[in-house]
């Protein structure tokens, strides 16, 4: 694992607990502090919003990938996941059942978040997408990728940010 996968990884599990991590990397070699938030912890999974139903998660860094899938079996949902756009294509394909949510990655080599959510609901119709993305929602709506009624989840995301969106989406279709 590379020094930024594992930066990735702790800053994605350190979020989940209402923390954050810095790195400098200024002097010598990188040191990281990690820090939890006492006064706010995330719930655990037991007393968030519980899904059911699949949901494909589309991001091309494995450490975020693996680390949504398992927070939506936390919470209850089956995760197909994907590495990229023609990825989820095929692997929407494959599945027997439908696939009523797709949370995926915005910037992605290739086919982009935006193009890919489009070309899977074209093929499904009613499925649902939530965009995730390290970039801002405003730099997102200013660029023309996403637009403000678009469900956005920033990255990093805890549990709990996960669970109300997915929520939100599921029970209002927006």
């Amino acid at each position: 694992m590379t020094m930024r996968s594992l930066r990735n990884v702790l800053t994605a599990v350190l979020a989940t607990l209402a923390g954050g991590l810095a790195a400098c990397t200024e002097q010598g070699p990188p040191t990281f502090q990690g820090w939890v938030e006492a006064e706010s912890p995330s719930p655990p999974a037991q007393s968030l919003h519980r899904g059911a139903g699949v949901v494909l998660v589309v991001e091309d860094r494995e450490e975020v990938r693996v680390l949504a899938c398992r927070m939506l079996e936390a919470l209850g949902y089956q995760a197909l996941a994907a590495a990229n756009g023609a990825e989820a294509l095929a692997v929407a394909r494959r599945h027997e059942h439908s696939i009523p949510l797709v949370l995926t990655d915005v910037i992605m080599p290739g086919m982009n978040g935006r193009q890919l959510a489009d070309q899977l609901q074209r093929d499904y119709p009613g499925m649902r997408a939530v965009f995730m993305s390290g970039y801002s929602d405003r730099v997102l709506t200013n660029t023309g990728t996403l637009d403000s009624r678009t469900p956005y989840l920033k990255k990093p995301f805890t549990m709990s940010q996960l669970a109300d969106i997915l929520r939100r989406v599921t029970e209002t279709g927006q």
